[in-house]
């Protein structure tokens, strides 16, 4: 098939700057795990925080399936299932997202463009679990971001770093599903989860892990350059789900009262062009919407997919108001008002992820709001006493998250004498 042609498969050659770097770093080797594979803005600031976490270390970046991701931060992304066969590494380190019930299936309905996913499921189990294995380099895993050690001999004994992982939801599975990963779990060196759900439902099931704030937080802590530029704007987000249940002229008309009530304009924020992210067609559309019904409200769309250049997008902005976690945690850590939307659109849901975390870390900011009531909302995550609460909290977040990821990479890399 000629997407398979182009995404690569498991054992294509890696062309990744930790693979030219890897013979003249001494030290410890560390196989980085999660979805850089997708353009996504918070999974890739997930793999710029490990790399500072894990300094002085060679760090190879993987994945379940390979991708050139260049254009977004400069990196080629290669199968972890080819990396632990041709080589031997110390630490093996998977990081963030709702991990728990990610499978194959999931992670490359994600990774592969639309097409390619409908042709590729379409075939019947025979024809279908080759090719799978051609693109990810081993059969269909549970769990999948986080690798099964004892499937890959050369580094069967590698230290299993697992952090700010959303666990929750192997509670899900079925017992066999559970009790499969619950064994690879129970092989980690370290576990750091980043909601209390997680925390307990690991708990329940005799594991023990830290619960921390999301390790992005720290990300202003190991990179300040991101708080140097100052736009002013409200950052808007809303996923291409969300755009689609409340359509352009609700999105407008909200948009045109934020305006109105913060006498600012707007930037509409693009996390992720992946797949099940965000729609840069229907943030269009809501520019079009805006030029005719409301000319005076200046409106731009995110121009930049370096995660690092929308971190800064993030931390330079008014406030935050948006669907994506990440925002969120980069507002927080900024010292930005922030407000999350519901992505339920027209109600609260408490039980979705930024829901989750917000309640267990955030709580102050207000979350899981329905866009008809942003403006009321924008009006207490401005308020004085509540704004200067929030940058506090920002603050101890970044700390506790920085204190915590330090904490994980001295257990999984001791010093060598």
């Amino acid at each position: 098939m000629r997407w398979l042609e182009r995404r690569g498969s498991a054992d294509a050659t890696p062309r990744n700057r930790a693979h030219r770097e890897r013979a003249a770093i001494p030290g410890h080797r560390v196989l980085a795990v999660g979805a850089y594979e997708r353009d996504n803005f918070g999974d890739l600031l997930f793999l710029e925080v490990t790399e500072a976490l894990c300094a002085g270390a060679s760090v190879t970046a993987s994945s379940v399936i390979a991708a050139d991701m260049t254009r977004e931060f400069g990196r080629a992304i290669t199968t972890y299932a080819h990396e632990l066969r041709a080589h031997t590494f110390d630490v093996v380190w998977s990081v963030g997202g709702e991990l728990g019930r990610v499978n194959t299936s999931a992670a490359l309905k994600y990774s592969l463009p639309p097409a390619a996913f409908a042709s590729l499921t379409s075939l019947d189990e025979t024809a279908r679990r080759p090719l799978v294995e051609q693109l990810t380099g081993m059969p269909h895993q549970d769990l999948v971001y986080v690798p099964d050690l004892t499937q890959f001999s050369l580094n069967s004994g590698a230290r299993q770093v697992i952090h700010s992982a959303g666990l929750s939801g192997i509670s899900t599975l079925r017992p066999e599903q559970q009790e499969r990963i619950v064994a690879r779990l129970s092989r980690a060196a370290s576990i750091t989860v980043r909601d209390n759900e997680s925390g307990a439902v690991l708990a329940e099931r005799g594991i023990t892990a830290d619960v921390s704030p999301d390790v992005v937080h720290a990300l202003p802590l190991l990179f300040p350059h991101v708080l140097e530029d100052r736009h002013d704007s409200i950052c808007f987000h809303a996923a291409a789900t969300c755009m689609q249940r409340a359509g352009t002229e609700r999105v407008g008309e909200a948009l045109a009262a934020l305006a109105a009530a913060a006498d600012t304009d707007v930037l509409l924020f693009v996390a992720g062009t992946a797949f099940g992210h965000d729609s840069v067609e229907r943030y269009q559309e809501v520019v079009r919407y805006l030029a005719a019904k409301h000319p005076r409200v200046g409106v731009r769309i995110s121009g930049s997919r370096d995660p690092m250049d929308l971190a800064k997008e993030v931390a330079g902005s008014r406030i935050w108001i948006g669907t994506s976690l990440h925002g969120r945690i980069i507002a927080a850590s900024a010292g930005v008002p922030r407000v999350s939307l519901s992505k339920a659109i027209d109600r609260p849901d408490p039980a979705e992820k930024t829901a989750r975390y917000s309640r267990t870390w955030d709580g102050e900011m207000p979350y899981a709001t329905p866009l008809n009531d942003v403006v009321n909302a924008y009006t207490a995550a401005v308020a004085e006493e509540t704004s200067a609460r929030g940058v506090e909290t920002g603050r101890d977040l970044a700390l506790q998250a920085l204190v915590t990821g330090r904490r994980a990479a001295g257990r999984a890399l001791p010093l060598r004498g």
